[in-house]
């Protein structure tokens, strides 16, 4: 391991001195990029992240991100990739040392939110492999790129006026750095799947307003969840009953979450609830979240009358020898939450019936 990482380092270092040099040097400005063809039609887009934010994939999402997207003539995209973004020696640009690709059926399958929720894998890639991207800037707001194919090698401008989206194949990547580094480190492993799912609660899509994805990495028999908003202010990860907010930016309580959740009635579903809790909590208890590794665990449900349903969620901080109870959240179907902080019992009954009568 030890050797391999060092054969990478120093292969890495030697390809960075020969990138070209030029007269002025800086990081790529974050935001979206478009790449036109003589006629003036857009071909591609490049969206440049650096996400500041608190949780484990922080680290991960924090580094510079760039993803590129061709399209067709109507804008479907017909390849996506994603990078890290290593600044070279001169100053005058950088590369990609690895990344994912998706094309073919991976690509359609990543844009599919069906019943029989289609299975992708990202096509990994390494200067450890041999495989690496250049990014050149000759002059602000211009980004030229080589080695990514016909498709996406070229340059592109930068667009004030787009807004910028955290692409699927982005998400994976900081994910994966961050929880499957040594699944994403072995070329010959079996890649594991993801799936993207669509609900009327969390409308999954291409430039949509979220992602929620089922998640099989590395490959087991079982899978769990993964969900992200498009621009990600919060990613959240969920196997069997815990809930835990992998990542969360520093932007997420001022500028999301009323226009997030402004319109929200409730929910059937318990990962939605756990969501809209946390904003919920940020609003009303923030002092609740200020350990980044605090997670929800669903511990109890009731049916009432008239389809009523009502959650019962322990709010968990981590420690050495276990886990801290914070309080207690009981949510219904509505939307309505009462919280209970500390660690007294709850009777979710009376707060069932206290709800209907509302």
């Amino acid at each position: 391991m030890k050797l391999t990482r060092a054969i990478v380092t120093v292969t890495a270092f030697l390809l960075l001195q020969i990138l070209s040099a030029s007269a002025w040097a800086k990081q790529p400005t974050p935001g979206t990029y478009i790449k036109q063809d003589d006629a003036g039609r857009t071909t591609a887009y490049m969206y440049i992240t650096a996400n500041k934010g608190k949780g484990v994939m922080a680290v991960a999402a924090n580094d510079i991100s760039i993803s590129m997207e061709a399209v067709d003539v109507k804008e479907y995209a017909t390849e996506q990739m994603v990078t890290d973004y290593v600044e070279n020696t001169a100053g005058t640009g950088g590369m990609g040392l690895e990344g994912f690709r998706l094309t073919g059926d991976n690509l359609r399958h990543s844009l599919t939110a069906a019943s029989d929720h289609p299975r992708f894998s990202p096509e990994r890639f390494s200067v450890a492999w041999g495989k690496h991207v250049e990014y050149a800037l000759p002059e602000p707001g211009r980004i030229t790129v080589r080695g990514c194919g016909e498709n996406l090698d070229g340059t592109y401008v930068y667009d004030e006026n787009m807004e910028c989206i955290t692409t699927l194949p982005a998400l994976l990547f900081a994910y994966e750095k961050t929880y499957c580094r040594a699944q994403y480190n072995n070329q010959n492993a079996p890649s594991g799947w993801y799936a993207l799912e669509r609900t009327a609660d969390s409308p999954a899509y291409p430039r949509g307003e979220h992602y929620a994805l089922q998640v099989n990495n590395p490959p087991k028999d079982d899978f769990w969840n993964l969900f992200a908003d498009s621009r990600m202010n919060i990613v959240m990860d969920t196997r069997y009953t815990d809930f835990h907010f992998l990542f969360v930016a520093n932007s997420y309580k001022d500028g999301w979450t009323d226009s997030a959740w402004r319109d929200f009635t409730g929910s059937d579903r318990p990962d939605v609830n756990a969501l809209f809790l946390h904003q919920y909590i940020t609003r009303n208890a923030p002092e609740l979240l200020e350990n980044p590794n605090t997670f929800f665990r669903l511990d109890n449900m009731h049916k009432g009358k008239h389809d009523s349903v009502t959650w019962e969620l322990t709010i968990l901080r981590p420690e050495n020898d276990g886990a801290t109870k914070l309080g207690t959240a009981l949510i219904d179907n509505t939307g309505h939450i009462e919280l209970i902080q500390g660690d007294a019992p709850v009777d979710i009954k009376k707060f069932s019936k206290k709800t209907k009568k509302k």
